[in-house]
């Protein structure tokens, strides 16, 4: 919700008949399943827009935050080569199984100020998003990729498991990560939610099977 009380939602869709909004970036069901975005007014009587994103294949919105000048930023998971990435974004190239993908709109709906991939080799899906003050996307998902992109320096740059929880920072334009680790233990990890907090600490929740877990790595 931002801060006029515009509801902001996101999900999939298989209805190519999904009532989307004249002039929004999207209006064509791209195949199969389709991640959507939509803006609802304030009173809930009207969609301020409404658009489908997607490729030819299997698309899902997870989560969606809002900045404070009304863009949404959607994160999911992409099956799709195909999926609408903008130019100089962060990666365009579809990396292996599914990838996560992060998705800035304008506040109109009318085009897409950035879409990256995000993942590696595997199946990776990003299932949370938030946004600071600076623009800078923060999204946390699950991974089963040993490849993930990560940072230099980041918290734990290796994949520990089965599948690992991961935490992304993308840069304003989302042309590049501020940094990205994973986060898991040696069984199944994946995050849920995220928030941010200042001065630009990520606050991450989720779920862990794992018995050996990162709160025994060093937190220095």
């Amino acid at each position: 919700v931002d801060a006029a009380g515009c509801a902001y939602v996101t999900g999939m869709t298989r209805s190519p008949g999904l009532s989307v909004t004249a002039g929004a970036f999207a209006t064509t069901h791209g195949g199969d399943d389709d991640a959507f975005v939509a803006k609802f007014a304030a009173d809930g009587a009207a969609l301020a827009y409404a658009a489908f994103l997607g490729g030819a294949d299997s698309d899902w919105g997870y989560g969606v935050a809002v900045d404070n000048i009304g863009c949404a930023y959607v994160t999911g998971f992409t099956g799709s080569p195909t999926f609408p990435i903008t130019p100089g974004s962060f990666d365009a190239t579809h990396n292996g199984e599914y990838d996560a993908f992060v998705t800035r709109v304008s506040p109109d709906g009318a085009s897409l100020s950035y879409s990256t991939f995000l993942g590696g080799t595997s199946a990776d899906k990003g299932r949370t998003v938030a946004v600071d003050r600076y623009w800078c996307a923060y999204v946390a998902g699950e991974t089963y990729s040993e490849d993930m992109p990560v940072a230099p320096g980041a918290f734990d740059t290796s994949a520990n498991g089965h599948n690992d929880a991961f935490v992304a920072k993308l840069n304003t334009a989302g042309t590049g990560l501020a940094y990205g680790t994973y986060l898991g233990g040696l069984n199944e990890d994946v995050a849920h939610g995220i928030a941010v907090g200042e001065p630009g600490y990520a606050v991450v929740t989720g779920e862990t099977a794992s018995y050996m877990s990162p709160c025994s790595k060093s937190w220095a």
